[in-house]
């Protein structure tokens, strides 16, 4: 007991370990609000073709939540019981199937992007704009599937250091060449993707390099891969991947709502989403900090603890994400960075008001459902998430914006409601597992 307690997070680094991985994400989905930045310079039109890319390459997550959800719980687990094989082994079974992942779906996009495109709706100059850009993305899909897998069990060990530094120095790489190539080569979208593939070249042999140098928790003893490994990341990974596919798939639908209120509405709401993007990611990384607490609580079977560090845990997230809230709904002028247009920036202010007010709750989702995945409940988070979006928020877009003519700002009124009811599902699911008799002080 005294080797599991010595491996799992204790109470004093839990913040940092969140702050880490807050950083991480900010690092990895801030690249796109970046391309979406440099798109939006170049103007509407190439905006809108990056907005519908990046939501069609979104749809990747679902396959690569599998990997990483379930490589993290299962290495998680393993760092709490002081089995150092089975994380390794973890780690090299996540890292092969999230590259023949990614190999599959690279051809898969490179097939049908002409047919994906006007799936979503859209046609002209934006359909001839997004075309080749999300072919020339797809090249990077098994390098950025490898990498971020791998980042994933790094996280799951507890190590949140590596993942952030390959990101941050990949990221760098990529601003670096995109100014460059947009702007001096002119390359346009093309530049952007062309820059991203360059960059995970880079991360994969980075991240590479410094696990073969330095091992720590991934011995590696024994067979390479194991089946056995890959069925339990799969048990456990799946229902995290449906839960992104019912949220990306809700999404791509609202998107092609949107669109349909025109191109000013379409860049507007794009604005929105990236603006309130830059406040959820830190919440990403509060998610797979409470992933990596719980799971390693579960894996030493220090289960008694679980309800106070989630606790800890949430208060850290209100603070944070509730700091750039107030910081973004006093300081309206955030949405120029998305778009030099005022007519989109005058239609996306209401929405983003409305829906800065929603992120205390989005926190509660955010942290209570990677504790119940730590934990190993996968299941529930996914069946509330599609609750969310399917019944709740989608119904509610096709009233407002169809039947009753509102515009893109009865969108985000939708987003709020399908926000609360997921944060009071998740908040009773939790407290029924885990609550004390006496509340934590």
């Amino acid at each position: 007991m005294k080797d599991q307690q010595r491996n799992t997070l204790p109470p004093r680094h839990t913040l940092l370990l969140a702050l880490q991985m807050a950083a991480e994400q900010t690092l990895l989905y801030g690249i796109v609000l970046f391309d979406a930045v440099l798109a939006g310079q170049l103007g509407v039109d190439p905006l809108a073709a990056q907005v519908v890319v990046a939501r069609l390459v979104a749809m990747t997550a679902v396959l690569f939540q599998i990997t990483a959800i379930g490589g993290s719980i299962l290495v998680a687990q393993a760092t709490g019981r002081n089995d150092s094989s089975d994380a390794g082994l973890v780690l090299r079974s996540a890292s092969l199937l999230s590259l023949a992942l990614g190999l599959a779906l690279m051809l898969l996009v490179q097939a049908f992007s002409p047919q994906l495109m006007s799936l979503m709706g859209v046609s002209g100059d934006v359909g001839q704009l997004g075309t080749p850009y999300l072919r020339a993305l797809a090249l990077a899909f098994p390098l950025q599937f490898l990498l971020l897998g791998a980042n994933a069990c790094l996280r799951g060990a507890g190590d949140a250091r590596r993942p952030l530094l390959v990101m941050g120095l990949a990221n760098g790489l990529h601003v670096a060449l995109a100014l460059l190539l947009v702007f001096g080569a002119g390359t346009g979208l093309t530049g952007l993707a062309l820059a991203n593939l360059i960059s995970r070249v880079a991360g994969v042999l980075l991240l590479g390099y410094w696990l073969w140098r330095n091992a720590g928790i991934f011995a590696w003893r024994g067979q390479f891969i194991s089946w056995q490994a890959i069925k339990h990341l799969l048990r456990l990974g799946t229902p995290a991947g449906l839960e992104m596919l019912s949220i990306r798939g809700a999404q791509l639908l609202q998107l092609r709502l949107v669109a349909e209120l025109g191109v000013t509405a379409l860049a507007a709401w794009a604005v929105t989403s990236n603006t309130l993007a830059i406040i959820l990611m830190p919440g990403l990384g509060f998610l797979l900090a409470s992933l990596t607490v719980i799971g390693q609580l579960t894996g030493a079977g220090q289960s008694g603890q679980v309800y106070a560090r989630a606790w800890q845990l949430q208060r850290q997230a209100w603070f944070v994400m509730g700091a750039l809230a107030l910081l973004f709904f006093a300081w309206p002028a955030v949405t120029r960075l998305f778009s030099g247009d005022e007519a989109v920036r005058a239609a996306a202010l209401p929405g983003l008001r409305l829906i800065l007010l929603a992120v205390p709750l989005e926190a509660i989702n955010q942290v209570l459902t990677g504790a119940l995945r730590g934990a190993g409940d996968t299941r529930f988070p996914m069946w509330v998430t599609a609750f969310g979006h399917w019944l709740v928020s989608l119904p509610l877009i096709i009233l407002f914006t169809g039947l009753l003519g509102l515009g893109v700002t009865s969108v985000w009124l939708a987003m709020f409601l399908q926000m609360f009811l997921r944060a009071l599902l998740t908040g009773w699911r939790f407290r029924q597992r885990y609550r004390p008799q006496v509340f934590p002080a």
